[in-house]
């Protein structure tokens, strides 16, 4: 779980050959939204950008309404 844009949600993290993060609405401990709203794409992977003191800046940022429609922000 973290914060993002003020707002409780749930990261998940993929960093076989490029870093990915999407970030789901948090619900519960349990329970998270079907589709991601938020996804960072930070390049070549093999690294957590979450668990960096300084997080590195995403090289782009995709914002998604709750049906999984782009509606902002630049995909990779």
């Amino acid at each position: 779980m973290v914060e993002r844009d003020g707002t409780k949600m749930l990261a998940e993290v993929s960093s076989f050959l490029d870093v990915d993060v999407y970030y789901y609405d948090y619900k519960n401990w349990f329970v998270r939204s079907e589709k991601y709203r938020i996804h960072e794409w930070y390049g070549d992977g093999g690294y957590n950008p979450l668990k960096n003191e300084l997080m590195p800046e995403p090289i782009t940022v995709t914002y998604y309404d709750e049906n999984g429609n782009r509606i902002g922000g630049a995909g990779h």
